[in-house]
């Protein structure tokens, strides 16, 4: 983990991390990674689809990115519209400014390209390891599975938030260590 952290930054991290396994190894086995920002507790989340009629193919569609809202006030929100869950769909404005995607399948739909708005130059390579989605790309110059990333960014009034710099997390497929890598805007 990066030092500079906040004590917030820590706890978001954590927070969200522990939730995402939680989510992994319950009702949502699909999770390729999550951004989770400075921000508050609400992650976006990148969830694989599969080819119903063969599930070592992805589907014509295949990412799904979706707010998870975590954040208990956001939560709170919602319960009291009567929605009882946390998921929130991606804005056409985040899609095409923040959050959004380009996945392209290769390899039969055994694979899948994916290039995210945010970075364009950085594809991850999506594809199945023992039935598990998981997502390779080249982090500090390492090819690593993908396990998150995380935003840092400040509040700015009539204006949306600017970006400090963004920390992709990784682990590299040769040691199994975790591997960080700053990018700055």
């Amino acid at each position: 983990m990066a030092t500079d952290y906040t004590d917030e930054d820590k706890e978001i991290i954590r927070f969200t991390q522990e939730h995402i396994e939680s989510l992994k190894a319950g009702s949502t086995p699909n999770i390729v990674f999550h951004i989770a920002r400075s921000k508050n507790r609400n992650i976006v989340m990148y969830e694989a689809k599969l080819d119903a009629a063969d599930p070592a193919k992805f589907a014509a569609e295949p990412i799904d990115g979706y707010w998870h809202d975590m954040e208990p006030s956001y939560q709170a929100i919602s319960r009291k519209k009567g929605i009882m869950h946390d998921r929130v769909e991606i804005s056409w404005i985040e899609h095409k400014m923040a959050y959004g995607f380009a996945p392209t399948l290769v390899e039969d739909g055994a694979e899948v390209d994916l290039a995210l708005v945010a970075l364009p130059s950085r594809v991850m390579r999506l594809s199945l390891r023992d039935g598990k989605p998981v997502g390779v790309a080249e982090v500090s110059g390492k090819r690593c599975t993908v396990q998150f990333i995380f935003v840092k960014s400040v509040e700015r009034t009539l204006l949306p938030p600017k970006c400090i710099y963004v920390d992709l997390y990784g682990t590299d497929l040769t040691t199994g260590e975790t591997v960080v890598e700053r990018i700055t805007p």
